[in-house]
């Protein structure tokens, strides 16, 4: 073979790009100056690499690499890079987990909200590293390690959060300054309100963690926890037993039974806070019972628990109280039961004005609708403070009689903002002739909220007029809440809205006619069939509404 048809060897390659780089140097020394070729030819000598050389390879991401780059996120300042470094660390195994932990243990609330966020939901994988600090010596973040357990709900963290709780309660100092305490930084439903000894916050944490877990074997754990030292965690305990037990009705009704009448005031309170919860039907007699207690805390806690539950049976009883020390407590409960039989009773309490009664009572009269508590709560607003003034204003709106109508007027100068908000809303409950023309002066309110109480007032008239005026509330320059509430106010309406519905999607405004197409779409099958009408008769905003349900081409 002829030596010039050989391949080029490796060597001779580079020897002639060396070659190629030092004329490069040459020609830019003979043309640009020695300078200039001194300075080339010291960038290509100091890279290592000829003027022609290839590219480095990049470098490989090795596990190593990868860890550290999450982990330098994980620390770093970027709220959504935090995040995503924190989840993806989760599927990085023992180590990914380790970083996690040694993470939860920073002072930093801003890191440790995304790493218990997500240690929280990475499953059974993160039992075993997370139960390591759930003895820790701080407080809040033992308590943060139960709620991560807590969150994930395997019954695997039974065993370590019983074990912890052992040991905190052997730590237990009463004589120790209390603390405050928001554990979770605001991650859980839960929220222990201070002051608190600090060893009862993880033992707190840690039964609140196996309730939401619900397994038998953490019932038998939180049964122990009753008769513990610290009060808290047996009202913590006790509620816990009663809502787990919730979904068996004959181990509800003994649960129920066995707390209230336990020794413990403690462990009765947290009980009635379990009935409460649940709402519990059947345990209205155990609660009328706890009416007598011993105990200030729990017997206004009954009061309050037989509102919630709602029974007309404790109605007489909670009368017999309206004179007494829960008195509040009991005019509350009876608003919220509904029962006819208490109007006059609240009425008179209220007249006796003992205590701010009559901002309660008119919120219960309201919640009764009886239209016999009318004239008392108009002589209620005779000298009634603002807040008083407002709560009389919603009752009369719900209770909807026309004879309030022109007291609700005179409040729509009043100088409370809230005030003028409630009398607009009651005045489009009640309804009737001129309830529009009442209203529409307040559409060009300066008081963004009192305009929007105005629009929400038209929406309840349920008076035709209105409809038109809900349209105009489409536009942009409405403001996005103002358009919400027109929004729900024209579906409310029904079929009734449809015509200028269909005569809005024509609006010279574009925005205004594609959000008179997305209202139509809420009303459902009417609507739809409105939109596809328009649609054949070339409307763009009825396409437009109809291309972005997928019903439309």
């Amino acid at each position: 073979m002829d030596q010039s048809d050989r391949p080029a060897s490796r060597e001779s390659v580079e020897h002639g790009t060396r070659q190629s780089g030092w004329l490069v140097v040459a020609v830019v020394a003979v043309g640009g100056g020695a300078l200039i070729g001194l300075v080339v030819w010291m960038l290509f000598m100091g890279s290592g690499m000829s003027p022609s050389s290839p590219a480095p390879a990049p470098l490989r991401m090795t596990p190593e690499r990868v860890l550290a780059s999450l982990e330098e996120d994980l620390y770093g300042q970027d709220e959504p890079r935090r995040s995503s470094a924190a989840r993806s660390l989760t599927e990085r195994g023992a180590r990914g987990f380790g970083i996690l932990c040694e993470a939860m243990q920073s002072g930093d609330s801003e890191m440790r909200r995304p790493v218990a966020r997500a240690l929280s939901e990475a499953g059974e994988e993160a039992v075993e590293p997370v139960s390591k600090l759930l003895k820790d010596e701080d407080p809040i973040l033992a308590a943060d390690a139960a709620w991560v357990l807590g969150q994930i709900g395997s019954p695997t963290a039974v065993e370590p959060l019983a074990e912890a709780m052992h040991f905190h309660l052997q730590r237990y100092d009463p004589e120790a300054e209390t603390v405050s305490a928001d554990f979770g930084e605001h991650l859980t439903q839960f929220t222990l309100h201070g002051p608190w000894n600090p060893t009862e916050i993880p033992v707190a944490a840690a039964v609140m963690a196996l309730a939401r877990i619900g397994d038998p074997s953490a019932r038998e754990v939180l049964s122990g926890t009753l008769n513990v030292v610290m009060p808290a965690t047996a009202r913590e305990a006790a509620q816990a037993l009663v809502v787990t037990s919730k979904d068996d009705a004959s181990a509800l009704r003994q649960t129920v039974t066995r707390l209230l009448r336990h020794p413990s005031a403690d462990v009765r309170f947290g009980a009635l806070r379990g009935v409460r919860e649940v709402e519990d039907q059947g345990a209205v007699q155990e609660v009328l019972d706890r009416l007598h207690d011993p105990d200030h805390g729990v017997r206004r806690l009954a009061v309050e628990t037989l509102g919630e539950i709602g029974d007309a049976t404790a109605v007489g009883p909670l009368l017999a109280m309206l004179d007494g020390q829960h008195g509040f407590e009991a005019i509350r409960s009876l608003g919220q039961i509904g029962d006819e039989r208490a109007v006059e009773p609240i009425i008179a309490a209220a007249q006796a004005e003992r205590g701010g009664q009559q901002s309660v009572a008119a919120e219960a009269l309201g919640r009764i609708g009886d239209a016999r508590a009318v004239p008392a709560l108009l002589a209620m607003l005779d000298g009634a403070d603002a807040r008083t003034t407002e709560d009389i204003a919603v009752a009369l709106g719900r209770i909807g009689d026309r004879g309030a109508r022109a007291a609700l007027l005179g409040l729509l100068d009043h100088e409370d903002w809230h005030v003028v908000v409630a009398a607009a809303e009651a005045l489009g409950r009640i309804g009737g002739e001129g309830a529009v023309e009442d209203l529409l002066p307040l559409l060009d309110h300066e008081h963004f909220m009192i305009k929007d109480a105005a629009v929400k007032g038209l929406a309840e008239t349920g008076d035709e007029r209105a409809l038109p005026v809900l349209v105009e509330c489409l536009a942009l320059s409405a403001g996005r809440r103002t358009r919400a509430i027109a929004k729900e106010g024209l579906v409310s309406a029904g079929p009734g809205a449809i015509p200028v519905l269909v005569q809005a999607l024509s609006d010279e405004d574009d925005f205004t006619a594609r959000e008179a197409g997305n209202v139509l779409l809420q009303m459902g099958e009417p609507g739809m069939a409105a939109l596809e009408e328009a649609a054949e008769e070339g409307n763009e905003a009825a396409r437009y509404a109809l291309m972005s349900a997928g019903s439309g081409s």
